[in-house]
């Protein structure tokens, strides 16, 4: 015979957040012993009495199954629970049917994360800007260098889409602002996200989006001691470089590489160390992402 009963079970959950309500309900389907075990937990999804997918609650007309989960409870009992979700609003409660997804403005939220990386120059105090090499006695970068972890502002932002454009997003993954964005300089901001995710309701299908950005306010740039094996001692007829090896006072080409000054050649010993700067990122505008 199959199933034989269907009944709704008072063990649901409801909670509410600004602009979500969510609610589950848990129907037990009692199946007979002529049926088949191993295609039970399917029938109990379907079964009659249990609401179908995309359908409204029975207290909100918004509100309607995105999602099912079937468990044993015995060789016979099913539990069958149909997750419900819907957006509130002042239309929503009036039951006047749901608010567009579309007309919800971003939603950001913050955090921090850490990242555990080499430090090679001491913070000065007064100006907060990189100052002396970390060095030991002898004037010598540690090895292995010294790390440290270093804080970043996060900045996560959902909102609802008509589509979702994955090549559109392909480009943005992983570049920096071009643009002044907000409050944030250019280089500053880097996408380190932007997924989609697909939402299908009785009234509409649309696209959940999100976004994520790691912020450094000295930008993004890849700091490097400017250090080798060879200088530069001028340039041939081509004015292509001409280098030199380095080497020890009993002219053995050097082990270890020397400190150079910037301009590819050794650095006088008072004279501070030069870090060089390189861009490997792209630069994308992030105000055509509409965010802010």
């Amino acid at each position: 015979m199959g199933v034989v009963n269907v009944k709704e079970e008072l063990d649901g959950r409801l909670e509410l957040e600004p602009g979500l309500m969510t609610d589950t309900r848990q129907f037990s389907v009692l199946f007979d012993t002529d049926d088949e075990y191993a295609v039970r937990r399917v029938i109990a999804a379907s079964a009659e009495g249990v609401p179908r997918m995309y359908s409204s609650h029975p207290g909100s007309r918004w509100l309607y199954v995105q999602r099912k989960g079937v468990r044993e409870k015995g060789p016979f009992v099913f539990i069958v629970t149909c997750y419900y979700a819907g957006i509130t609003g002042t239309a929503a409660d009036a039951g006047e049917g749901p608010i567009d997804p579309l007309l919800i403005p971003p939603q950001w939220s913050w955090s921090f994360s850490m990242s555990n990386e080499r430090i090679d120059r001491e913070i000065e105090e007064v100006t907060g800007e990189y100052g002396n090499a970390i060095t030991n006695s002898a004037g010598q970068s540690f090895d292995p260098p010294l790390t440290q972890d270093i804080p970043q502002l996060v900045g996560r932002c959902v909102r609802n889409l008509p589509a979702y454009d994955a090549l559109f997003a392909a480009d943005y993954i992983g570049t920096w602002n071009s643009d002044v964005w907000g409050v944030f300089d250019p280089g500053v901001a880097l996408c380190t996200q932007l997924s989609g995710d697909q939402v299908q309701t009785p009234f509409m299908t649309y696209w959940k989006v999100t976004y994520e950005f790691v912020f450094r306010w000295n930008g993004w740039n890849r700091r490097v001691l400017d250090e080798g094996f060879a200088e530069k001692t001028g340039v041939d007829g081509e004015g292509k470089p001409i280098y030199k090896m380095i080497k020890d006072g009993n002219s053995v080409v050097m082990s270890e590489p020397v400190r150079l000054d910037g301009l590819g050649e050794i650095k006088t010993w008072a004279a501070a160390d030069v870090f060089l700067e390189f861009n490997t990122r792209r630069k994308m505008p992030f105000a055509a992402l509409g965010l802010i």
